[in-house]
């Protein structure tokens, strides 16, 4: 085997199966780096789900955000009911949802918050820790919070869980997932409490990445 690096190998087993980005779920842009890379198409709005869905326990996971223009990128928490097309949770046809748009917006189902984030710069690193045992939502910009935690429930009724990671992008940006296997080069390494994954920032106590295990 040749011209492979350190990057390019992952460890994912049928014993311990990692999520990637689900390219069945909808249609559009290109995917690359083994489903974890995802880049969209001109004048368009694409979104990506995770391909596990959860509906207890804790789970972290990070995107890396492509260029970054104005409004042009996000990550989001959503359900499998919520439909492709514009960023979620922008309005009433894009929900349930809750999002952090790249100028800082925060989206809840039609409802935005004006500068409730940090605004998101090209490469950063946006983690997201789901707590679905006490319902709620934390996003992170380069391993410190940004805007507090979020009720789970201001987006969602539990009759529409599972809930899944989103990454969106609008026209050709792109965004990496990482949920424990990374396509980026890590520069500080950091696991879950049980030794799984290996994220750029550390995991919060008690979140695990999203792996079948």
């Amino acid at each position: 085997v040749n011209n492979l690096t350190a990057i390019d190998q992952t460890t994912d087993t049928p014993t311990n199966n990692f999520a990637t980005l689900n390219p069945l779920k909808f249609s559009g842009g290109t995917f690359s780096e083994g489903n974890l890379k995802f880049t969209g198409i001109a004048s368009n709005w694409k979104n990506r789900y995770s391909t596990i869905g959860v509906s207890s326990g804790k789970w972290f996971m990070e995107f890396k955000m492509g260029s970054i223009t104005a409004d042009q990128s996000g990550v989001a928490i959503v359900s499998d009911i919520t439909p492709d097309g514009n960023f979620p949770a922008v309005d009433s046809t894009r929900v349930p949802a809750i999002a952090y748009n790249s100028d800082g917006n925060k989206y809840v189902n039609g409802t935005a918050s004006s500068g409730y984030f940090s605004a998101m710069s090209t490469n950063d690193i946006i983690g997201i820790a789901l707590d679905m045992d006490n319902g709620t939502v934390q996003f992170y910009r380069n391993g410190s919070t940004t805007g507090s935690a979020i009720d789970l429930s201001d987006g969602f009724s539990t009759s529409q869980y599972p809930l899944f990671f989103c990454g969106a992008v609008y026209s050709t940006r792109d965004t990496q997932a990482n949920f424990g296997n990374p396509t980026f080069t890590i520069s500080s390494g950091n696991t879950d409490g049980n030794g799984y994954g290996n994220f750029e920032y550390a995991v919060p106590s008690g979140y695990y990445s999203l792996n079948t295990k």
